[in-house]
């Protein structure tokens, strides 16, 4: 949940610096977490069916995409989580929590999507 956190907040800053999200600036950060989790799900899934000869099963992606943004966006919402959890961060003094966002959100995704290429690689032979 730490780094679930994390990306939260850096997303939010680079909702913020864009000026994409002024009217809900929190969207920003859970668009980041969405992504994220959705591709390290999808290379676990992927690995667990291939190493366990387990067929995927047929979720629709709709229905899947909806509920995990509007609990993500629920979570971070309520009672102001998400402001709260922005403030607490920029109050930490250690260097790594003042790394720019325009590094730390492609990053994170990169490293995600490159485990979801290898996971796929993986269950296509």
């Amino acid at each position: 949940m730490l780094l679930c956190n994390y990306l939260f907040v850096k997303g939010y800053q680079l909702g913020i610096k864009t000026r994409n999200y002024d009217d809900c600036p929190v969207l920003g950060g859970v668009i980041i977490v969405g992504m994220w989790i959705t591709y390290i799900l999808g290379g676990t899934l992927l690995l667990i069916s291939h190493f366990f000869h387990i067929s995927p099963s047929q979720i629709n992606r709709y229905i899947y995409s909806i509920i995990l943004l509007g609990g993500l966006g629920i979570y971070y919402s309520y009672k102001g989580r998400g402001h709260k959890l922005v403030k607490r961060y920029e109050q930490k003094r250690h260097p790594f929590y003042h790394l720019s966002p325009y590094i730390v959100v492609p990053v994170a995704l990169l490293s995600s999507l490159g485990f979801l290429a290898l996971a796929g690689f993986i269950y296509s032979h």
